[in-house]
């Protein structure tokens, strides 16, 4: 079974007032927390994007921001929903994010090429 994932994380702060990384910085970040062990996390795709948010008090920003996609083959491949979920709440951490987007699709069309 096939199980893709995204994450969505924005570069503006939890006040949406100052940026907290750079695309570049954040990517650098990322690259070196998703391979610990801890979360099992055999790689990911990662694209410099812009996110239009509403903050928690109605303001509306726009933000750099990066798109995290990651494809879990379970045939191959042991890491789970919850460990990705995880990483995501790290980065949130991390980053001094007021949230951040997460989806999954199950049994999805997609496949990894060995």
């Amino acid at each position: 079974m096939v199980t893709d994932y995204k994450i969505i994380l924005g570069l503006l702060n939890q006040d949406g007032r100052d940026v907290v990384a750079t695309p570049a910085k954040a990517k650098d970040i990322i690259k070196k927390v998703i391979l610990k062990p801890n979360y099992q996390i055999g790689g990911a795709t990662l694209t410099e994007c812009e996110g239009v948010y509403t903050m928690n008090d109605g303001r509306q920003v726009t933000e750099p921001s990066i798109q995290i996609d990651i494809t879990v083959n379970t045939d191959y491949d042991a890491t789970t929903k919850e460990q990705i979920l995880l990483f995501a709440k790290d980065l949130k951490n991390m980053f001094n994010q007021e949230s951040i987007f997460f989806s999954f699709v199950e049994n999805s069309n997609s496949t990894l090429i060995f």
